[in-house]
This record gives structure tokens, C-alpha cells and sequence, in this order.
């Protein structure tokens, strides 16, 4: 069990491993596959991408302070609507259709939560291409233009 801040993370090995096999098995047998926080990084991690295992440490003690996104632990649900920021949406990628109508026109954004953002996608696995970027450069969504 690792200490990190004031939370407990806890790092299930079995359950890493079964995830990482089923999201396998789904990208061998072209099994469609929505990906949300984590099932996002097992799928790219799955594809031959890598984490970064610490926000914190890796990315935003390097990223400039007018950049720098503060994630924020689960602990805090009275305000979970308070604790957002906004990602760019990358022109003609899925996620930019969907949100068109809805999204900042002048920033291309839109607002996400920034609850416990404690790993995130490091180096995107060749398969994909890049739909949004939090202010930090953190990879927020990708997809596969082949699918």
C-alpha cells in the first residue's frame, strides 16, 4: 500500500492485469471499446502507449504555473461541480463535432471535472490521435481514426 498525499492508493495487481488482458482481447477480436478515466489509459497502455504513473511529480511541477490544472481527490463531493477546468477540443476530430454546438467558440473548450486526476496518458500509442488537451498538455481524450 502506497501513501500519496492524503489519500490511500491502493494498486491491485490482479485487477491491472485482467483489464489489460480483456482490453487485449477486445482490440485483437475489434471489439468496440469506450474507454472513461482509467479504461482510457488501460486502453492506451493496451496499445502500446505509456502512463504517467504521477501527475503530480512528472507533468505539473514542469508546466508553467498560468498552465497548470490542479486535480483534485474524491474526498471533496459537497463541491464536486466546483472543481472543474476546461480542455481544447481538437478541430475535426469526433469530439469536437459533438460538443460544436455547446463548446467556447473562442477558446474551443470545454469544462471537465479535475477529480483525481493522479495518472494520465504519457505517450499515445500510435493507433490513436489526440481529440483534447487540458491548459497542463495533458492528453484528455483520443480515439482511433480507423474505427
Amino acid at each position: 500500500m502506497l501513501f500519496f498525499l492524503f489519500f490511500v492508493l491502493v494498486i491491485d495487481k490482479e485487477k491491472d492485469y485482467n483489464e489489460l488482458k480483456l482490453t487485449k482481447l477486445c482490440l485483437e477480436r475489434n471489439i468496440p471499446y469506450l474507454g472513461i478515466c482509467r479504461g482510457s489509459q488501460i486502453l492506451n497502455v493496451a496499445s502500446g502507449g505509456t502512463p504517467y504513473q504521477d501527475i503530480g511529480e512528472e507533468l505539473l511541477q514542469k508546466c508553467p504555473q498560468d498552465r497548470s490544472v490542479t486535480y483534485m481527490n474524491y474526498d471533496d463531493y459537497d463541491d464536486y461541480d466546483g472543481h472543474r477546468h476546461m480542455i481544447k477540443l481538437v478541430e475535426n476530430t469526433p469530439l469536437h463535432h459533438w460538443f460544436k454546438e455547446s463548446m467556447d467558440k473562442k477558446t474551443m473548450g470545454i469544462f471537465v471535472n479535475s477529480y483525481h486526476h493522479h495518472q494520465g496518458v504519457k505517450q499515445l500509442a500510435k493507433r490513436f490521435v489526440p481529440m483534447a488537451f487540458a491548459p497542463d498538455s495533458l492528453i484528455e481524450g483520443f480515439y482511433d481514426p480507423e474505427i
